[in-house]
């Protein structure tokens, strides 16, 4: 059913833990859920998220001229842009690895929305309790996802003409 806990290095083993909970092995045997194209939507509104992302960052140096960085209120917020940064690019990665039927996507996307949490925590505001509400969803979507899996290349013992 679900893909095999590897073998490796803890932080891969938790991240495949992350791609692959226990209860989503159940969910994708009930729910199909296309890997490729969530994937390719976690691509582009992660793209066009980080595009946001970097305009904001521009804004918020600009009005910073006359303030600190380092004061409590632009600390935070150049903070969780930062960590939303770095949210929306292993999402645009993340995305684009499941858009292409990689398996490796999976846990990129996941690791991904992960620092997104982080980041809406951090940043704060009124919306965290919305936009822990669409991380959740995203993450479970993502969780259940059918990534297809390659038939494996053959030997070419027997393909050729004779």
């Amino acid at each position: 059913m679900g893909t095999p806990p590897s073998q490796g290095a803890p932080v891969i083993r938790l991240l495949d833990r992350l791609a692959d909970p226990p209860p989503a092995r159940w969910a994708r045997s009930r729910v199909a859920v296309s890997g490729p194209a969530l994937g390719l939507v976690l691509a582009l509104l992660a793209g066009i998220g980080l595009l946001v992302l970097i305009v904001g960052f521009a804004v918020l140096m600009g009005a910073n001229g006359r303030v600190s960085l380092l004061s409590t209120g632009t600390a935070s917020s150049t903070a969780a842009l930062l960590i939303q940064t770095v949210a929306d690019l292993l999402l645009v990665i993340g995305g684009w690895g499941m858009s292409q039927a990689q398996a490796g996507g999976r846990r990129v996307a996941a690791l991904g929305l992960g620092v997104a949490v982080i980041g809406a925590l951090v940043g704060g505001g009124g919306g965290v309790v919305v936009e822990l509400v669409i991380l959740a969803v995203l993450y479970t979507l993502v969780a259940v996802s059918r990534i297809p899996v390659a038939a494996p290349a053959a030997s070419g013992a027997g393909d050729e003409p004779r």
